[in-house]
This record gives C-alpha cells, structure tokens and sequence, in this order.
C-alpha cells in the first residue's frame, strides 16, 4: 500500500474523535426550538413615571411648593373704599357728603373643602366723611391654574357707623349719630401662591349699602340752623352702592 494513503487512514479517526466533543457541545447550547404556531411573548416595557399629572392634581402638595389641600384660611388685607349713599327720605345722612373716599382694612377667616370656601370677614372703612364697620359672612367658588387660585363669590352682611361729618351745618366736630344696616354684593378674588402656606393676592368687591338711624337730639350748646333741625327729629334710611379695592396676604393649613 501507498504510504501517504496509509498515514492519511491513521489520522482519520484521530480527527473524529476530536470533533465529537465540539458537536457534543454544540447541541446542548442550542435552545430548544419553538412549537409550531405559538408567539413568544412580548418584553415588557417600563415607562418613566410622569409629573404632568401630579402637577395637575391640586389634591396633592406640588414638590416645587405650589398650593396643596387645605382646609383652614387666614389673611389680612389693606386698599381702598368708595361709597355713594342717597338718602331715600329726610334723614341725617343728608348730611354727610354723598361721594365719599377712604381707606380700607380688614381680616378674614374661614374653611375650603376643594372648590368651595366659606368664612367671616370684618372691615373698617375709614372714609373722609364718616367711619363704618362691615362684618360679613362671605362664599366663594375656585378655580386653579398652577400656583395661581382665582375665585368668584359674594360677601354680605351687617354694617354700621358711629360718626358723621357734620360741616354741612356749621359745626366743627363730626356728630355722634349711629346708623346701621346691611351691606351685600359679589366679589372677585385672584391669588398667587409663594408656597403651600403663604399666599399673595388682590380682590374687588361690589356691595349695595341699606342703612338706617333712629332720631337723635339737637347738639347742646350749638346752633342749628331751622332747615336742618327736623333731620335730626326724625328717623331716616338711606340706601347706596359701594366699591372696594383691596390687596392681602394669606395663610393656608
């Protein structure tokens, strides 16, 4: 026999044998194959949550300090008032100037559930003619956008005055009449929210004015002249409008 066929028949099953170990290997790597007809399963995907939709919660507290759930509201405003009153019969409000400016200072309170508020509020307007107080219940509904609470409601309640110009009829110091009577009228409010507790805002305020005093006595030791003697003989009511300008800052719990 040929000696080169003779070394290639000696080498032949030394490479078989190599080569069964690497097949061996082979096949147990290899997955098994997929059943005919079925569909592998999808990855699942993982979304990043979202802070659009808490933004937009007003339920709950913002992170970067916007406005949160509250239930207690607390806040002091300072502005300015105006008032028109027109006397309906002969009274001592004819007296006094029909227009008339002034400051304007008050303190509120109150409870809001979501969209809604309710609360006390008490103000002294301190007008060029005369000083009156309003203590007043007031409502009001909310709308949100961000950091910024605006509102539309009413305010209405009991209002009175101590002490009236009396320069129409000569004299040099304010008469002490008293009137009282209500005081009702919508209300518009815009605030923005430095944090979750503090609050910045202005508001207006419309009111119609009803008032009413009793009779009074001539002042002693002054003279009155006769036209004006029978307003302070008789009872007298007078009715008006009135408009309020004001700034505040609030507490929120």
């Amino acid at each position: 026999m040929h000696p080169p066929l003779l070394a290639a028949l000696a080498v032949s099953p030394l490479v078989a044998l190599t080569a069964l170990p690497v097949l061996a290997q082979d096949t147990t790597t290899m997955p098994p194959p997929e059943p005919p007809g079925s569909t592998p399963p999808a990855p699942e995907v993982v979304l990043p949550q979202s802070d659009t939709y808490r933004e937009k919660d007003t339920t709950h507290p913002i992170e970067e300090g916007g406005p949160g759930l509250e239930w207690v509201y607390l806040n002091a405003d300072v502005g300015a008032a105006y008032t028109n009153l027109v006397s309906l019969r002969s009274s001592n409000l004819q007296l006094v100037d029909t227009t008339s400016w002034g400051a304007a200072f008050g303190m509120g309170a109150g409870v809001r559930l979501a969209f809604f508020s309710v609360g006390v509020r008490v103000r002294d307007l301190q007008m060029s003619s005369f000083n009156m107080w309003e203590t007043d219940l007031e409502a009001a509904f909310h709308f949100r956008v961000w950091r910024i609470d605006g509102a539309i409601g009413a305010r209405g309640g009991y209002a009175f005055l101590g002490q009236l110009s009396a320069s129409s009829f000569t004299s040099t110091s304010p008469s002490n009449v008293d009137a009282h009577g209500w005081n009702v009228g919508p209300t518009i409010d815009l605030d923005f929210y430095v944090s979750k507790l503090l609050s910045l805002g202005i508001d207006a305020n419309g009111e119609f004015l009803f008032l009413e005093r009793p009779p009074v006595a001539l002042p002693g030791g002054e003279a009155v002249s006769p036209a004006f003697a029978g307003l302070y003989k008789d009872s007298g009511s007078s009715a008006g409008v009135g408009l309020l300008a004001m700034s505040h800052v609030g507490v929120h719990f």
